[in-house]
């Protein structure tokens, strides 16, 4: 059920109650001063209540909330015989029914004719018609009489000849309650001295309570009506009913309680249930809300609330999800600087114990900028926040601030563009897991598109194109598993976009990176014996040739690529370790020679110098010598730095 409609039916309960309970206390002698006691304070604790709440101030608070639970008690200690009689009056009979129904027709006429004959006779009278405001102080002492109201017995009681013709009687409802009772004397001194002491009494009467009192004059047979301390005198009889009626503020009821005019009396009555007795009737709606009002702010309580910041772009219609505030922005030119995206706020969220606990952390927040919204700092528009908790919580009722008190600030920048001209310097490379014996070609990196368009707020975007902030990419970190090249699609930097610059319309840049062994040169040259073999068809015996006697040992480089470790240091004690053990090898299995079978008379006798490792495959071999594997790509090429063209000559007769 919806909040409002919880409230509403909540006041509903309460009101009529309290409405009783005031009509009741009229009915109580002493009630129109507790009545008053009670509404004033209640009125005035929840006044200043709501006064010391609003304006924070803690003290006068302390006092209402310490000193209300002993007005109570003192209250009840002061009207405790007001109180005491008026719950004694709950167990009689037809005490709530008295209170709202009519009398019938008859009551009020058998009193008429009464009064007419004894008004005719000269007869003095005095008869009270108790209202709301109960007479029982004054029927407690005299004759009980409790008898229907007849015109007979009221003459009998006034008869001049009577035991009871000097009292008063009290008419409650349709009976008579007593006879003999004593009304006090008007206290009014503006009162004609001539007044009788009947009239005083019937005066007196009406200044303490709401009862009408009718008066006959024994000495003129006049007929006077008293209310609320006024007299009026010289009542015709054929009026009297009428001036009776308009004073009880009744209807007319049949002489078996059916309705007398049937339709009308029932419209009247309708129209009496929301126009009679307003003031009070208001009066009890206004306690209700107030005392449920109350009642909602002791079991108010507050839960803090933390949002993390996400931004829409135009057009998106994603709904936030919880624990959100989804900011949405009007255009794709506004960026937010500040709060960040991804920054969490502090909020409270206050309500009943119920509520709060209903909706949990199910409460996410939009707030949605307008066309009209400048670049700028200002105070956050927390009025502006659409508030959602869910579909098992209630939004009203529940009250939400900040948590720190003070609102934090909007900032909202226009971007600009500014084109980029991408090198190497701009993606880093993080080459921390890569394979040692390989190496990224950093400097050697393929763009797909060589410009990048760049937004962000102006100061940002001047500095990057100022040089004061360093464009760059996101890193390409590889792996062992990187052995050629490696692709990839990069976005801004992440410090970059933290400040709130991006690469324009989401675009990510795509680069290839090259990856190849680690390249090292073997320090020094290895020497080698040029030999001389026949590996053809040839007759010549290469025993009757010898290399040109100028002519040095074949010179050679080594390059080795993915062999020894980038991360070894030339000079190191392992990096040249692993050079002796690769030149023994290189030194070992290496073989020069020039084949004698390639001889071309009108060529000379000139041949190419030509070289190569025996025996199996050399990386199995290094491999072994290393006692480290080589991967498939690793290269081991020997470079000649001697005459590539070797010139024979034969050896003389004789010599070896």
């Amino acid at each position: 059920m919806d909040q409002t409609y919880k409230w509403a039916l909540q006041v509903a309960i309460v009101a009529p109650g309290l409405y009783l309970f005031l009509r009741f206390l009229r009915t109580t002698r002493g009630g129109g001063v507790l009545r008053g006691l009670v509404v004033a304070l209640l009125f005035v604790v929840i006044g200043l209540w709501t006064l010391a709440k609003e304006l924070e101030l803690e003290e006068l608070n302390h006092l209402i909330r310490s000193t209300t639970p002993f007005l109570a008690v003192i209250l009840t200690i002061l009207f405790q015989p007001e109180l005491r009689r008026a719950i004694a009056r709950l167990g009689e009979r037809n005490r709530f029914v008295n209170l709202l129904q009519a009398r019938r027709q008859e009551t009020l006429q058998a009193v008429v004719e009464a009064v007419s004959a004894m008004s005719a006779r000269h007869h003095g009278a005095l008869i009270a018609f108790q209202r709301e405001s109960a007479l029982d102080a004054y029927t407690q002492n005299a004759v009980k009489i409790d008898a229907e109201v007849r015109r007979l017995l009221l003459e009998g009681i006034f008869h001049p000849g009577s035991a009871l013709h000097d009292g008063a009687v009290v008419i409650e409802g349709d009976r008579i309650a007593g006879a003999a009772c004593l009304f006090p004397l008007t206290e009014n001194i503006e009162i004609s001295k001539s007044t009788g002491t009947r009239h005083r009494a019937a005066l007196g009467l009406t200044e303490e309570t709401d009862a009408v009192t009718l008066v006959v004059s024994e000495e003129t047979g006049s007929i006077a009506l008293c209310q609320q301390g006024r007299m009026e005198r010289h009542i015709a009889p054929e009026r009297l009913e009428q001036a009776l009626r308009s004073r009880l503020e009744e209807t007319t009821q049949g002489a078996e309680g059916e309705p007398a005019e049937g339709a009308k009396r029932l419209s009247r009555r309708l129209r009496m249930a929301f126009t009679h007795d307003l003031p009070r009737k208001a009066a009890a709606i206004l306690l209700a809300a107030g005392m449920i009002w109350l009642a909602h702010q002791v079991i108010v309580v507050d839960r803090d609330l933390t949002l993390t910041v996400a931004i829409a772009e135009p057009g998106d219609t994603t709904s936030p999800a919880a624990g959100q505030l989804l900011i949405r922005l009007p255009d794709r030119d506004v960026q937010l600087v500040s709060p960040a995206p991804s920054q969490a706020l502090e909020f409270v969220v206050s309500g009943s114990r119920g509520q709060v606990d209903r909706i949990g952390f199910d409460v996410n927040g939009q707030l949605t900028l307008g066309a009209d919204v400048r670049a700028g700092t200002t105070e956050f528009p927390f009025e502006k926040i659409t508030w959602d908790v869910g579909n098992t919580g209630d939004r009203v009722g529940l009250e939400f601030r900040w948590k720190s008190g003070a609102a934090p600030l909007l900032r909202l920048e226009r971007l600009e563009h500014h084109l980029v001209t991408l090198t190497s310097e701009h993606v880093p490379i993080d080459t921390e897991d890569l394979n040692p014996r390989f190496q990224a070609l950093a400097d050697a990196l393929e763009f797909t598109d060589h410009t990048v368009d760049i937004e962000g707020p102006r100061a940002l975007i001047e500095r990057v194109a100022g040089g004061e902030l360093a464009f760059e990419l996101e890193p390409i970190v590889l792996t062992p598993e990187d052995r050629t090249e490696r692709r990839a699609r990069l976005r801004l930097a992440e410090g970059l976009r933290q400040q709130g610059l991006s690469i324009a319309d989401d675009l990510q840049v795509q680069v290839t990176l090259r990856i190849v062994p680690a390249e090292r040169l073997l320090v020094g040259s290895i020497e080698k014996e040029i030999r001389v073999t026949n590996l053809g068809s040839s007759d010549e015996n290469p025993a009757h040739w010898k290399v040109f006697d100028l002519h040095d040992p074949a010179r050679f480089v080594i390059r080795m690529a993915g062999i020894i470790p980038v991360t070894e240091e030339a000079g190191s004690q392992a990096y040249e370790e692993k050079e002796r053990v690769v030149r023994r090898f290189v030194e070992d299995r290496l073989k020069v020679w020039v084949d004698i079978s390639e001889l071309r008379e009108a060529e000379g006798t000139t041949l190419p110098l030509q070289w190569n490792l025996v025996g199996d495959s050399w990386r199995e071999g290094l491999s072994a010598s290393l006692g480290e594997a080589l991967d498939d790509l690793a290269e081991l090429e020997l470079i000649l730095e001697s005459e590539g063209m070797i010139k024979l000559q034969r050896k003389e007769e004789g010599t070896e």
